[in-house]
């Protein structure tokens, strides 16, 4: 009997316990807390898939990447030796009666000369080396050169800056006064941070060029032939045929020796 009682109280106690927990739970979280809590679960899902989707639409579009690259220009004095072998070639060509040799003749014939020409002129073929990446199959890619340029003008103006504040800077250390040299002294560093955000140099648009549609997840390389030595920058744009322009614009530095 006594091991009975001891089963019968135990099982007692477990279901008051039991009850006690539920009594808690729903004074704690009643029905509607539990259902306002579910009403901003949904909102707060219903906003991070707005921003996902938003997010997905502002990341379409083409990457694109560019490499830097550097070129030398002809050598004048190589220009004779070109004409030589272009001269060679050319009397190659027309002596041999075979069709088929006398089309490579000509073929280096046209070589030699072209690389004649740039010797005169000291023309380097500058390499442009550029990639884009997409999910489609092609693109449109722009390609724009800007050279570095120094201006005359921009550099007087700096200077002019620099020496403005250099004489009130002189003043702020020859004054006694501390009000007054409290003045020249901000007078000064406005006067020096004018000269420093000027640049006296910039990059000049040069050229631009419509690469065409091209494949895309490639290394491209477009040959620009200038005489001009210096240091160059190019842009990459690209948009893709649903008219998504490029996620950013790759720059990269080309110089010229």
């Amino acid at each position: 009997m006594s091991e009975r009682f001891s089963k019968i109280k135990s099982f007692t106690l477990i279901y008051v316990l039991f009850y006690l927990l539920i009594s808690l739970a729903s004074l704690a979280f009643p029905a509607t807390s539990l259902a306002k809590a579910h009403v901003y679960i949904a909102e707060r899902n219903s906003r991070v898939q707005k921003f996902m989707t938003h997010r997905r639409i502002l990341e379409t579009g083409p990457t694109t990447f560019a490499i830097r690259s550097s070129a030398w220009r002809a050598n004048i004095e190589r220009a004779d030796y070109y004409k030589s072998l272009y001269m060679e070639q050319k009397a190659k060509a027309d002596i041999t009666g075979n069709r088929r040799l006398k089309k490579i003749f000509l073929s280096l014939a046209n070589k030699y000369y072209q690389r004649y020409r740039n010797c005169l002129k000291q023309i380097a073929d500058a390499p442009l080396f550029w990639k884009v990446t997409d999910n489609t199959d092609s693109v449109y890619v722009k390609i724009k050169i800007k050279k570095r340029t120094y201006s005359k003008s921009r550099a007087i103006r700096k200077q002019h800056y620099w020496d403005l504040y250099k004489l009130v800077k002189a003043k702020a250390l020859r004054t006694n006064n501390p009000t007054q040299r409290r003045r020249y002294l901000n007078q000064a560093k406005i006067y020096k941070r004018r000269s420093r955000s000027i640049k006296s140099t910039y990059y000049r648009h040069v050229k631009t060029v419509d690469y065409g549609w091209t494949a895309v997840n490639l290394v491209r390389a477009y040959i620009w032939r200038t005489n001009t030595p210096g240091t160059y920058r190019f842009y990459v744009y690209a948009k893709d045929r649903a008219g998504n322009s490029q996620r950013n614009v790759a720059r990269n530095y080309l110089i010229v020796r």
